[in-house]
């Protein structure tokens, strides 16, 4: 039985994770209950070597491959029966359900970011990334309670899950949204910790072409005031590298020069290879 004690271990004749994936793909397809599934989800967990996406993964595609599993899932979080954090449920369960059913989940969304745990308000918030939105009453309505967010939350994680997110409404906000969004996105950045930053940077190296100048030049003065660590520098330069094809070499290398001159900077110039690259491939005068 696939489900059973041993299941995993019909597959252990293969090479390297190979057995595990292939356990993954057929557990994920089945039409089963989340309570049953659930065994076989903590067995591959303990054997998949501390790499826990690929147990949130295979937990992810079951739950969105039926539009009723969602609210199953999240019934066995409201329950106590599965806590918060297994498996990522309520992200799952809230992320899956607002395809499934908007109004439903999205209002539960909500309810759990104003009264919620700290926890579980930061795995909501994040659950609501690239929100599939389609009128503006949906998009006043997050804009309502991430805002009501953003003024009274002070727990690092919430906030810079409230970042996060925020950031990834560029992708499909409508217009006139993007004043406030912004405005927004500058208060949920201050204090600009650490993971904010990396939230920060993220966005500038991955979703570019989405960020509206303003928005962008805001992302950048924040990060330039803040000792950045190593891996959210290397985001900054895939970030500066979009900047410079984007024809803003002089602002690249301005970010550049003010990190270089901040008291007690730890920026390593190494780090910043496809900022150099992207300049001496360009124009002459950019290079200069």
């Amino acid at each position: 039985d696939t489900l059973s004690a041993s299941g995993l271990a019909t597959f252990s004749g293969f090479k390297g994770y190979q057995g595990r994936r292939i356990y993954s793909l057929a557990i994920e397809r089945l039409d089963t209950s989340a309570a049953t599934l659930l065994p076989a989800l903590r067995i591959l967990a303990a054997q998949a070597d501390g790499e826990p996406h690929e147990v949130t993964e295979t937990f992810r595609m079951w739950c969105s491959a039926s539009p009723n599993r969602p609210r199953e899932l999240i019934g066995l979080v409201d329950s106590g029966e599965l806590d918060v954090l297994d498996f990522y449920s309520l992200h799952i369960a809230i992320r899956s359900g607002l395809k499934a059913d908007l109004p439903y989940f999205s209002e539960r969304a909500y309810a759990l970011i104003e009264s919620g745990t700290d926890v579980e308000k930061a795995q909501v918030i994040l659950a609501l990334s690239s929100p599939p939105f389609s009128d503006d009453a949906q998009w006043r309505r997050a804009f309502d309670v991430l805002g009501e967010s953003a003024l009274t939350e002070s727990e690092d994680e919430v906030r810079s899950a409230l970042t996060r997110t925020l950031l990834s409404f560029t992708e499909s906000i409508p217009q006139h949204f993007a004043a406030e969004l912004e405005e927004l996105t500058s208060q949920a950045s201050h204090p600009t910790t650490s993971k904010v930053a990396h939230h920060l940077a993220y966005a500038l190296a991955f979703s570019f072409k989405d960020i509206a100048p303003s928005l962008r030049a805001m992302l950048l003065a924040l990060l330039g005031a803040t000792q950045l660590e190593v891996q959210t520098q290397k985001l900054v330069d895939l970030g500066l590298a979009n900047l410079v094809k984007a024809g803003g070499a002089d602002e690249a290398r301005a970010f550049i020069t003010n990190l270089l001159l901040q008291p007690g900077s730890d920026l390593r110039f190494g780090l910043f290879d496809s900022t150099i690259r992207n300049l001496v491939d360009g124009p002459a005068q950019d290079f200069e």
